[in-house]
């Protein structure tokens, strides 16, 4: 009896987590999903699932009313022996815009150069590690990129983002598909190859942060397609120009700040391990 209870409080605490598949009714007029895993002549097997740890229990058979394999119409594809993937790579690439103002100071001659450089495309790697099922940690990089030229101008501009980040995902009730939130803080580059008159390099630094909305799909359990819009801030105050062995040090005022900002639509690959 003593057994028996422990069962049936063990099941009404866990089926109310439970996204599975199979149907289990009690004489006492109580009811399981849960995921069957054997049945013999006086008992049935069954495991549950609560917060990415399975539980397998049994009961008699004789106080089992009915039950049903495949009974939900929506049936639970977590495979209930395997464990969790704890790392995962994402490789993401797309489409970028950066979101700040054109300065007053740019002649009006070049205004619609300068917007064209506000739009590029960008690449990033972001490794996590998985300590729990819905939340994770980890480092990101992102490259954001631009070129425009006209006459003897051009600029080829690349805005660096590396950090650490921490997220949470959520799942479907088949958990092949998931929603994902992340946020983090890190270091933030700017480098702009200039040709005018002669050649020279802009550089600076500054701190940033950065969140990402993403949605991945799993193509199997280690590899999974996936989409994100991202947002990174950072604001540049200072820069270095170097041309040959010649650095020069530039510090702007307030209204000649330079907004590195940007938005990043994307696609890329998981791999979960």
């Amino acid at each position: 009896m003593k057994k028996l209870i422990f069962i049936l409080i063990s099941v009404s605490v866990f089926s109310t987590v439970l996204c599975a598949q199979d149907l289990v009714v009690l004489n006492i007029g109580d009811s399981l999903n849960c995921h069957i895993t054997k049945i013999e002549s006086e008992n049935i097997f069954f495991s549950l699932k609560n917060k990415g740890k399975v539980s397998r229990n049994l009961m008699p058979l004789s106080i089992v009313k009915y039950y049903k394999i495949g009974y939900f119409e929506i049936p639970d594809t977590f495979d209930y022996n395997r464990p969790l993937l704890r790392f995962r790579t994402a490789i993401n690439l797309g489409f970028g815009y950066r979101t700040g103002h054109i300065s007053e100071s740019v002649a009006s001659d070049y205004v619609q150069y300068v917007e064209g450089l506000k739009s590029g495309f960008h690449y990033g790697l972001d490794f996590s590690y998985t300590p729990h099922e819905q939340l994770y940690y980890g480092l990101k990089f992102n490259c954001h990129r631009a070129k425009n030229d006209i006459s003897n101008i051009s600029d080829d501009i690349s805005i660096y983002f590396l950090g650490p980040f921490f997220g949470s995902r959520y799942y479907n009730l088949k958990k092949d598909k998931c929603l994902l939130f992340n946020m983090g803080l890190g270091y933030v580059g700017y480098l702009d190859k200039c040709e005018y008159s002669y050649d020279f390099k802009i550089k600076g630094s500054t701190i940033g942060a950065c969140w990402d909305l993403g949605y991945d799909i799993d193509l199997s359990r280690k590899f999974a397609l996936g989409f994100q819009v991202s947002y990174m801030v950072g604001v540049l105050t200072q820069y270095k120009t170097i041309r040959d062995d010649h650095i020069e040090t530039y510090h702007l005022r307030r209204n000649e700040y330079e907004n590195l900002s940007h938005v990043d639509l994307s696609v890329g690959i998981r791999f979960k391990k």
